[in-house]
């Protein structure tokens, strides 16, 4: 009998409180070590936010990947792969992340989506460097070990797009740092050097 555990997270807005913001910023973390993850987004309305004719504003599988920390939780867990990703936007279908090359692609824009308050990218730097951090270990360590899980798919993806996954106006110069770093003790692990 398989068992199955569900986390719902629903975040309405920012809080000031410091125990959730500290959760909302361990979102990237968390949704890396998931085996499954599901994301859950029907079409509907928001009942607090209205367009310029004042209409309720769309709230769908398309805005849901709008925004930045749906974007960060989502690549977080791509990272791994895409086994196990799966998205629900209404209807009797599961969809597979991995079938969706668009949506990857989506994915690792993280700081061209949209955030409620615009400082919140600061706080994804660090995140950002550990995900990119583990994907190159993790692809060092798969060229010297059978089975190492991370996506090639992901990983090209943010190389063929650096400039935009890691904007130099957050980052400076901290992704080089950290490849200079990984490349360095990869070299020395394959060189007998420890």
């Amino acid at each position: 009998m398989a068992v199955a555990a569900l986390t719902l997270a629903f975040v309405a807005h920012a809080s000031t409180h410091a125990r959730t913001k500290a959760a909302i910023a361990s979102l990237g973390v968390y949704a890396r070590t998931c085996r499954w993850f599901v994301t859950i987004a029907p079409e509907c309305t928001h009942h607090d936010r209205r367009d310029a004719r004042g209409e309720p504003q769309p709230c769908d599988l398309s805005t849901f990947l709008e925004r930045g920390w749906c974007r960060l939780e989502n690549l977080a867990r791509m990272s791994m792969g895409p086994a196990g990703m799966f998205n629900y936007a209404g209807g009797d279908v599961l969809q597979y992340t991995g079938d969706d090359d668009e949506m990857v692609r989506v994915l690792v824009q993280v700081f061209q989506g949209q955030f409620t308050v615009e400082s919140d990218k600061e706080r994804l730097v660090p995140v950002m460097i550990g995900l990119w951090f583990f994907l190159l270990q993790a692809r060092f360590m798969g060229s010297l070990l059978k089975h190492v899980d991370y996506d090639e798919k992901v990983f090209q993806l943010i190389c063929d797009n650096k400039d935009d996954v890691f904007p130099d106006k957050y980052f400076g110069r901290k992704i080089a740092l950290v490849e200079g770093l990984v490349a360095e003790h990869h070299e020395r692990l394959t060189s007998g050097q420890h």
